[in-house]
């Protein structure tokens, strides 16, 4: 899914540049960073991509910070994936004025800063849920014994009309095709700095 936003991001900046904000260096963190790059590279290789990790799950203010800083470095977009520091970067993205957005995660966030989030990082857990619970009642069979992979792959684009206008259809078309190609495996995302470096999708327009 940060693959997604990458590339809805790469295809609506307007600067030629957008950022990532992290929280901490952990895998899941950097899974986030590579696949959001990915995204970006694979629809517009000219692009800067700005990452930062804020070191904290909860610092708001060093969110904020953060993405100013990137901002001000000429960023019209940035990607969230950073807890409640989220929120320092819906803030600065307000504070940056016109023409800057940024992207949600979690449950949507839209409701955080309905006029700046064109997009949402989500986590299906509902439908991961509901999946287990038909399989068993399917199946009568509960296995625990193995990871399970259960999609994760949803990038929900924001309920304010008034935005949504912004992200033109071709762009949502775009968006539609590379979910299918990441979900059937043909686009396989980066999750580390090595799987990044062997990345060479390149997405035809």
């Amino acid at each position: 899914a940060a693959f997604l936003g990458g590339a809805l991001s790469g295809l609506m900046t307007k600067t030629n540049n957008v950022g990532a904000v992290m929280a901490v260096g952990e895998t899941l963190q950097y899974r986030y960073q590579f696949g959001f790059t990915a995204g970006v590279k694979a629809v517009n290789p000219e692009c800067e991509v700005q990452s930062a990790f804020t070191n904290s799950y909860t610092d708001v203010g060093q969110g904020s910070e953060v993405a100013k800083i990137m901002y001000n470095k000429g960023a019209d977009i940035i990607g969230t994936y950073s807890g409640a520091c989220n929120l320092g970067v819906f803030n600065a993205a307000k504070d940056a004025g016109e023409g800057t957005y940024c992207l949600g995660a979690a449950n949507g966030q839209f409701d955080k800063m309905p006029d700046k989030i064109l997009a949402s990082v989500v986590k299906p857990a509902d439908q991961a849920i509901l999946s287990i619970l038909k399989e068993y009642q399917e199946t009568g069979v509960f296995d625990t014994s193995v990871p399970m992979s259960l999609g994760g792959v949803k990038l929900l684009f924001t309920n304010n009309e008034e935005l949504l206008k912004l992200i033109p259809d071709d762009v949502k078309s775009a968006i539609d095709d590379l979910t299918a190609k990441v979900e059937s495996g043909e686009i396989k995302v980066p999750s580390n700095e090595e799987e990044f470096n062997s990345f060479t999708y390149q997405y035809a327009k």
